[in-house]
């Protein structure tokens, strides 16, 4: 694993994206950014937080989180009340688990918007680590009923896989939501033959296709090591009364985690 660096300075190159972010949203617009942020192994809550001022999202969702209050801490820097995190660490039961990875691998939700319904899906499939889970939030914004999940997940070839899991336990708890949004470590790329294909099947948009940005040739993984290059393994899915209009991949000059944050910008 890595070791922890400490950053002198941080400054924010470019976005990889179809624009950049607006200095004023109005409420019909919803900012989101999802982060894995390597068990906070390489920045301070307050670090993450700096970042993440300048781009002003609605929600963070954030996965590999260390448990306790390291969200909370993100969340009093930026100035946000509400924040959940879930109870279980990726990978925790699995035979090939590291103690050194410790139990800081969890998911948590970060949002400016009061949030209820704080819940976890397990996820435990065969075919890969376990556990997995997606932690998910519900939040009205501008008279939307707006469900959000933080994931990460395992990528095996098996059909009934994590993904379909997390696809059958959000459209089954959140059949009454206006709007539905799935984000973090897919583990894998925009296609059918991984994960991500049953969201697509099921009547989901992915942040990619949607803002059409061809992804062939860029990488959200590995962020500290761009020789150790998985491509874009980062997604974010959503299904409902909103529309894309921007979004991408945050490029940061000084790396605060092994994956790079992306963002997304919807429109009611």
């Amino acid at each position: 694993m890595k070791k922890l660096v400490c950053f002198a300075a941080l400054a924010v190159l470019s976005l990889v994206a179809t624009g950049v972010f607006a200095q004023e949203k109005d409420k019909s617009t919803l900012r989101l950014v999802f982060y894995n942020v390597e068990r906070g192994a390489w920045a301070a809550p307050d670090e993450i937080a700096a970042m993440l001022r300048e781009y002003d999202p609605d929600v963070v969702g954030f996965n590999e989180v260390p448990q306790g209050d390291w969200t909370k801490r993100v969340g009093s820097a930026l100035g946000y009340d509400y924040s959940y995190t879930g109870r279980i660490s990726s990978a925790m039961v699995s035979a090939n688990f590291k103690e050194d990875w410790g139990l800081d691998k969890y998911k948590s939700i970060l949002s400016r918007y009061p949030i209820r319904d704080a819940r976890e899906i397990l996820l435990d499939a065969p075919g890969g680590w376990n556990q997995a889970s997606g932690v998910g939030v519900t939040i009205d914004v501008n008279g939307k009923k707006v469900a959000i999940y933080s994931t990460h997940l395992c990528f095996n070839e098996n059909w009934d896989d994590h993904a379909k899991q997390l696809f059958d336990g959000v459209v089954k708890h959140d059949a009454d939501a206006d709007l539905i949004i799935v984000g973090g470590d897919f583990n894998c790329h925009v296609d059918h033959a991984s994960g991500i294909k049953h969201f697509l099947d099921g009547g989901f948009k992915n942040n990619w296709l949607e803002l059409k940005i061809d992804t062939a040739d860029l990488f959200t993984y590995s962020a500290q090591d761009p020789d150790d290059n998985l491509g874009v393994i980062d997604q974010i899915v959503f299904k409902g009364d909103a529309r894309a209009t921007d979004g991408g991949i945050i490029e940061l000059e000084k790396a605060l985690s092994d994956h790079k944050p992306i963002w997304l910008e919807l429109k009611f």
